[in-house]
Parts: structure tokens; C-alpha cells; sequence
């Protein structure tokens, strides 16, 4: 008999509320019914856009968690819109917990109350299970605690993508110092290769009485590709000579007409 005096109680209350034009924001900040998400959600929710309210409300929540006005716009959207009784008193409780003494609101409690007692219906425990409150106080917590692991997902995911952005910069920059570095090896084994050997005959004097007159050194020769840039000049100064020598060594080679990767004869020191 009491139980049903007081849910009459509490429809009356909440049918009043309703009457007199109640306001849920009433101890909210006035800044925070200013948050463009916030307005933006309250537009959606006013053409019963549930899900795209819900996604407003959340995300002035990331800018604001405190934003008590949005939890109790969520709390709504949970129990009208979704159903999702354990969500809406996951809500409701922190709006009022925000709210403080002061903004303890009996309409809210009452939302409460109803949606402990759908959760009820709708998960099909017994009624008078001596463990019903203590049950649903768990399911609460749990909630409460997988949107704050959800939430370290999301912000460890952020972490490993920029990580990862910055892995694929070094990578790309040691790609290109190999690179440099395959070129200079390349170069450098150009210039290695083994020389081949120009012998000049000794010449005589024409009195045979008269000792033999001292040999010419032979030249040594080695193979030169030519490289971007590069004319005669520039490789008389790199094989530190000059440039006569290098034309003499290639007579049939056209200065002028010089190609990457072609060969030529040049000193050996």
C-alpha cells in the first residue's frame, strides 16, 4: 500500500513539474547551456535526432566533463530515446553529483527510481530479489568503469598513431641517407678499379758506344665513368692533373659530347 501511495506521490510530482514548465538546468552554469555542442544537441534532440544528439552531448562532455547540463540531456536520450536504463541512471547520478546539496533534484530521483524498476522488467529479475539494488548499483559501476577504459583505448590509440607517423619519417629518411651512401660506394669503386698498364718502349741512343739513356717511366691508366657535370677540366681536377692529359689519353673522345656512365682514360697517381 505505501509502495503505491508513494509512485502515485511521485507521478503527481513529476506530472506537476511538467505542468509548471520545470527546468532540469536549473542549477547548471549558464555557460555551459552556452557550449555550441550542447546548443547543437539540444536542436537534435528537439526533432528527435537521438543519435545525433547523443554524439553533440558527448562531445561538449570532452570539452567540459563537468558539464552537468549535458549529463542530464544524456540521461534523457538514454532512458526516452535508447532504453538504456543502466546508462540514463549512470547519467542522471553524475548530474546530480555535479549539481551538489544544493541542486538535489526529486524529479531526477524519480527518473532514477523508474529506471531501476525498467531495468527490472527488462532483464526479467524477480522483483523482490533481496539482491536487486545491489545488482544494479554493480551494473552501474561496471558501465561507468568500460567508458573510462574505453576512453584509455582511445587516447593510447591516438599515442600509437603519431608513434607510428614518426617511425615512418625516420624510415623514409634513412631510406634516403643509404641511398647517398650506395651512390659514394658506387663512385668511390669506380675509381678502384685496376689500372691497366701502357708500356713505352725504351728508346736508344743512336751511338751505340753511349750508355742507354734513362727509361721513361711507364704511365699507368685507370677507367673513369663520367658522372653528372663532369667535363674534362672537372676530372683533370679530381684525378689531379691536367686537362691536356686527359685529352691526350682520349683522342677519339668528343669533350663536348661527354655522357653519364661513359668511360675514359685518366692517370693513375
Amino acid at each position: 500500500m505505501r509502495a503505491r501511495v508513494g509512485l502515485i506521490a511521485l507521478c503527481c510530482t513529476i506530472m506537476l513539474c511538467f505542468l509548471t514548465g520545470c527546468n532540469y538546468n536549473s542549477g547548471t552554469v549558464e555557460d555551459e547551456r552556452k557550449d555550441p555542442y550542447y546548443l547543437k544537441g539540444k536542436d537534435q534532440l528537439s526533432r528527435k535526432d537521438y543519435s545525433g544528439a547523443e554524439d553533440s552531448f558527448l562531445k561538449a562532455l570532452e570539452s567540459n566533463p563537468r558539464n552537468s547540463a549535458a549529463h542530464l540531456e544524456l540521461g534523457i536520450i538514454y532512458e526516452e530515446g535508447r532504453q538504456d536504463y543502466v546508462g540514463a541512471i549512470y547519467y542522471y547520478q553524475k548530474y546530480l553529483r555535479l549539481m551538489g546539496p544544493k541542486g538535489d533534484d526529486p524529479v531526477i530521483r524519480g527518473r532514477i527510481t523508474s529506471c531501476k524498476r525498467s531495468f527490472v522488467l527488462q532483464s526479467g529479475i524477480t522483483p523482490d530479489s533481496s539482491t536487486l539494488e545491489r545488482q544494479l548499483e554493480q551494473v552501474v559501476a561496471n558501465n561507468q568503469n568500460l567508458q573510462i577504459s574505453l576512453k584509455n583505448l582511445n587516447a593510447s590509440h591516438e599515442a600509437l598513431k603519431v608513434e607510428n607517423a614518426e617511425l615512418r619519417s625516420r624510415l623514409v629518411q634513412q631510406d634516403a641517407e643509404l641511398a647517398r651512401a650506395q651512390s659514394l660506394l658506387a663512385g668511390a669503386a669506380t675509381l678502384q678499379r685496376v689500372p691497366t698498364q701502357v708500356n713505352t718502349p725504351n728508346l736508344l741512343q743512336s751511338n751505340q758506344t753511349q750508355p742507354f739513356a734513362r727509361e721513361t717511366a711507364p704511365q699507368r691508366v685507370g677507367v673513369y665513368a663520367i658522372q653528372a657535370g663532369d667535363n674534362f677540366e672537372r676530372v683533370a681536377r679530381k684525378m689531379n692533373t691536367k686537362t691536356k692529359v686527359i685529352s691526350d689519353l682520349n683522342p677519339g673522345v668528343d669533350p663536348r659530347k661527354l655522357q653519364i656512365g661513359q668511360e675514359i682514360k685518366v692517370p693513375v697517381q
